[in-house]
């Protein structure tokens, strides 16, 4: 698995609202693990 700062790289800035950044899927078989890993932290950080 990548290191966060590996991950950081495949975030973008967010816009207005909750979200500090988004993440860019063209389509469901980009939804991998390190997304998944990425999900998985912004719903613990904010919880």
């Amino acid at each position: 698995m990548e290191s966060p700062a590996d991950m950081m790289s495949r975030l973008t800035p967010g816009g207005p609202g909750q979200s500090t950044h988004e993440v860019s899927l063209a389509g469901a078989d980009e939804l991998d693990g390190e997304v998944e890993a990425l999900l998985l932290a912004a719903y613990e950080q904010n919880a």
